[in-house]
């Protein structure tokens, strides 16, 4: 009897063991997992836009240019990709060493597709001060304003493909656009989207197209120099609101996006730029209790 008592025991000590190898087993299977799947969402591409742990890189305009407005010893057409960059880490990063790790551009035609590579870009060139911020180093949540130029070497292949890859070089997921060469003006906004792929999700939207010439009513937007010809709070262009508040352009676009997304947020300005009801209230209540004998600084713009 005493025998049979004893192997029970031995049996049930070990059937206990062996759950709490499983149960332990099954959590560290789980934890790898909950692991595994943070890292793969952490790289998130998704309408021209992609987010990582390191950086926020979202594409704003692709379009064509002739030779001429680039360097003057390129052979063909320059694809020129128009796009904000901002730092998330705690040390300072190149933006164009960040955006050719992250994406790999393609001319396609049909199946066909063919690897671009960057052209170097002129001294007089009209997009060197933007690819001169490309090269300069950014600080932790800053975001400039930048641009990538891609020699097109087959005239024929209509459509511009941007690969973004994760942190193995892997790709998940692309953007496509329709390419047009307009030779009289030199340069073309690419036209609509034509596919778009994400590792979420799949997209098809219209690619952002501005017209300079024709279009008055669209808000200039302050981070994208595209639309600094068109109307700006008041002023003819956003140039001239610039202008006459004595500041660097440059400067004054990043103030006034700062202040305008602060203001979206907090409820005080639409996505637009006009004031909400509690923005024409806040200003109101500033204009009701400012003093009618201070005429403002001439220096400053408060006047």
């Amino acid at each position: 009897m005493k025998k049979i008592m004893m192997v029970g025991i031995s049996l049930i000590a070990l059937l206990s063991l062996t759950a709490c190898g499983t149960s332990s087993s099954g959590k560290n299977r789980s934890s790898s997992n909950i692991k595994s799947a943070s890292n793969k969402n952490s790289f998130v591409f998704k309408s021209g836009t992609l987010k990582t742990p390191d950086e926020t890189i979202k594409i704003i305009n692709v379009s064509t240019t002739t030779p001429s407005l680039t360097d003057k010893n390129s052979d063909g057409h320059v694809a020129v990709i128009k796009y904000n960059f901002t730092n998330k880490t705690n040390h300072k990063v190149e933006p164009e060493a960040a955006f050719l790790d992250r994406f790999n551009v393609d001319q396609v035609y049909g199946n066909k597709s063919n690897s671009l590579s960057v052209t170097e870009v002129s001294a007089n060139d009209q997009f060197d001060n933007l690819h001169q911020t490309a090269m300069k180093k950014v600080v932790k949540n800053k975001t400039v304003h930048c641009v990538a130029l891609y020699d097109l070497t087959k005239p024929n292949f209509n459509t511009l493909k941007i690969v973004a890859n994760n942190a193995e070089q892997n790709a998940i997921g692309h953007k496509n656009y329709k390419l047009k060469y307009n030779e009289s003006t030199g340069e073309s906004s690419s036209a609509t989207q034509t596919s778009s792929s994400s590792s979420s999700s799949t997209n098809t939207t219209s690619a952002n197209v501005t017209n300079k010439s024709s279009n008055t009513s669209q808000q200039a937007d302050p981070t994208n120099p595209d639309t600094w010809n068109l109307p700006y709070k008041g002023y003819s262009s956003y140039n001239a609101y610039c202008e006459a508040n004595n500041g660097d352009p440059n400067v004054q676009a990043q103030t006034a996006s700062m202040q305008n997304q602060w203001a979206i947020q907090n409820g005080y300005e639409n996505p637009d730029g006009t004031d909400t009801a509690k923005g024409r209230a806040a200003d109101s209540e500033v204009n009701s209790n400012a003093d009618p004998n201070d005429a403002g600084d001439p220096n400053d713009g408060s006047y």
